[in-house]
């Protein structure tokens, strides 16, 4: 059997309040109903471009060159505190996009409590990006937060990496950088290990993304494909070995 205790006079006190309240609700004139508004106009390139932008709490450089920069949101508290290595995206290209088209979610993880390590690099439209400068540049934004780490306090382990686009493609490159061929240029001998990665739109087979839609149904490895090495490449300056393959 279940008892239920009385209810106290402090309660049933509140209860009558309500319901008071309630019934005063209802004898009231309604207010009038709110007026259609216009249909919501959709965000522009512009619109996202042109918001009020959240400053990083430091900017550090890991190279001689302009882009060769990483963008440090570090949270309130003396940690450690979890990090997030960030990519972003833009076609590859420094043109369309850099590092600060990541500030406002940068700056709404510090909010909750995550430091996040937003790298750069010199698209494939900037002198020496492209194959390899593009990847080396990423690679050493990423091996430089294992640098930081201990006068930030931040903690690396786990340690999760995020992109959108080309930066994911590049967030899962970085991940997968110890399974390199021995004579890869991209190989370095101590990556830092990235745990988990999550990767927003990314393209993780340049060599599947290469291949028109008409193709879908063609055998992977036809002669015509571009993996076949006779097609045209869509990310100039790109080489198709840099797909992961996982």
């Amino acid at each position: 059997m279940t008892h239920r205790r009385p209810l106290s006079l402090v309660s049933s006190l509140a209860l009558v309040l309500v319901v008071g309240l309630a019934a005063c609700a209802v004898t009231k004139d309604a207010p009038p109903p709110p007026q259609a508004s216009a249909p919501a106009k959709l965000m522009t390139w512009p619109d996202l471009l042109e918001r009020e932008r959240p400053a990083p709490s430091a900017s550090l450089a890991y190279g001689d060159k302009s882009m060769q920069v990483v963008d440090l949101w570090l949270p309130e508290g003396e940690g450690p505190h979890p990090t997030l290595l960030m990519v972003h995206g833009g076609c590859w290209q420094t043109e369309i996009a850099d590092r600060r088209i990541m500030n406002w979610i940068a700056d709404d993880l510090r909010r909750r409590g995550i430091a996040v390590w937003n790298i750069d690099y010199r698209g494939v439209d900037r002198e020496g990006g492209g194959y390899p400068g593009t990847f080396l540049d990423a690679a050493a934004a990423a091996d430089a937060l294992r640098t930081h780490a201990g006068k930030y306090n931040l903690r690396l382990s786990p340690l999760v990496a995020t992109g959108h686009s080309a930066g994911g493609h590049l967030a899962l490159w970085l991940a997968g950088r110890p399974r390199l061929p021995a004579d890869s240029p991209l190989r370095s001998a101590n990556p830092i290990p990235i745990d988990t990665v999550v990767s927003l739109g990314g393209l993780p087979d340049l060599q599947e993304a290469a291949r028109p839609p008409a193709a879908a149904a063609a055998p992977r490895w036809s002669a015509s494909s571009p993996a076949a090495g006779s097609g045209t490449r869509p990310y100039p300056g790109l080489r198709r070995s840099a797909s992961i393959r996982c």
